[in-house]
């Protein structure tokens, strides 16, 4: 392996790391507007349905264990419950996209019939 040169180490000291986590933020931060505007606030969490659901565990989860003393799950969120039972990493996975997309087929669906029902484009 060569060695790095004397400008690539003063590089790599002083540039900041990507923020990659910082893009899907702003990301979701633009949808969510859109969504408030565009009225179909409801669709984003029908269409993100399966964020929404590994959320959710992470917040029953928390309140459980801090109100009861008890988990609901093996771990969350609820994909590495999962992964705990014994399912390979490929089939939860899989099964996940799966999800992901009914979840987005139906939100679609959800704004074209209300889209024809107030009248179309006419």
């Amino acid at each position: 392996m060569p060695s790095r040169s004397w400008l690539q180490t003063a590089a790599k000291r002083s540039l900041p790391r990507p923020a990659t986590c910082c893009a899907q933020r702003i990301a979701l931060g633009l949808f969510g507007a859109l969504a408030l505007v565009t009225n179909t606030a409801i669709l984003l969490v029908i269409i993100g349905g399966l964020f929404v659901l590994e959320t959710l565990s992470v917040i029953a989860q928390v309140i459980s264990f801090r109100g009861f003393g008890r988990r609901i799950f093996r771990m969350s969120p609820i994909h590495h419950h999962f992964e705990l039972a014994g399912w390979p990493e490929f089939t939860v996975i899989v099964r996940f996209w799966i999800v992901a997309g009914l979840c987005s087929a139906v939100g679609i669906g959800l704004f074209y019939a209300d889209f024809i029902a107030r009248g179309g484009l006419g």
